[in-house]
């Protein structure tokens, strides 16, 4: 069990993902591009969700896109588009659930070999 993780896309799959995750004990920070929560369904259930993910301790950052993933000594770090960062001890803490994130994971591991 990884001690803290970043969820890539705050829809059905990844809010799962962050819930059970984040119920077995870890850190979890959910990055939504979107200005939203479950933003292909109602508004009030995205909020809901939000409010539930307050509640359990679940970082949630919406509006704010994946940018880069880059690594140092201290291990990795993925930028959002806001220029916040998340900071990750291994990459493979990284859970990404929408096709468009999956470039920025591509390219770090590029950078690595």
């Amino acid at each position: 069990m990884p001690q803290s993780l970043a969820v890539l896309g705050g829809g059905p799959v990844g809010a799962e993902l962050a819930q059970v995750f984040a119920r077995f004990g870890a850190q979890v920070t959910v990055v939504e591009a979107a200005g939203r929560l479950l933003p292909t369904e109602e508004p009030e259930s995205g909020e809901l969700l939000a409010s539930v993910f307050a509640d359990e301790g679940i970082t949630v950052s919406t509006g704010a896109g994946a940018e880069s993933v880059s690594h140092d000594t201290s291990g990795f770090s993925l930028t959002l588009a806001v220029h916040a960062a998340v900071p990750l001890r291994r990459l493979t803490e990284m859970i990404y659930t929408h096709p468009t994130f999956h470039r920025a994971v591509r390219e770090a591991l590029e950078q690595l070999n």
